[in-house]
């Protein structure tokens, strides 16, 4: 084999710089084309981010005005179960008193009835007559 001569060599060169330079082209053109597919990807995933993060601040308010309605709820039974709690009290207690002036006005009648017999029985021996002998 010959050694090539330096034209040949130059020229040899100068193809294979021109052919890498194409191959060079043509990765820098392919990892543009990917870097914009990355970067549309990126968009694409804030955008879906963003649009979930707003949707979870609506459902958190959403929970927390239903905490608060529900709280209010809880607070307005409380008040009810202990306003009713007093009531029943009040009404045991008046039950009570009642029973027990009940069974007082029992009494009253029951004396009162004795005490009627009492003037009955002593009527009838007044009423009659008396028979001296």
């Amino acid at each position: 084999m010959r050694p090539l001569s330096p034209t040949t060599q130059a020229r040899n060169v100068n193809t294979a710089i021109q052919i890498e330079n194409e191959t060079l082209k043509e990765q820098i053109s392919h990892y543009q084309q990917k870097n914009a597919k990355l970067e549309d990807n990126i968009e694409d995933l804030k955008a879906i981010a963003e649009r979930d993060e707003n949707a979870f601040k609506q459902r958190i308010a959403r929970f927390k005005d239903s905490e608060g309605v529900l709280r209010n709820e809880l607070d307005l039974a409380r008040k009810e179960s202990e306003r009713l709690l007093k009531e029943e009290l009040g009404a045991r207690t008046r039950i009570e008193e009642i029973g027990e002036a009940l069974r007082e006005s029992d009494l009253a009648l029951e004396n009162a009835r004795a005490e009627i017999e009492m003037f009955r029985t002593e009527q009838s021996t007044v009423s009659r007559p008396i028979l001296a002998f």
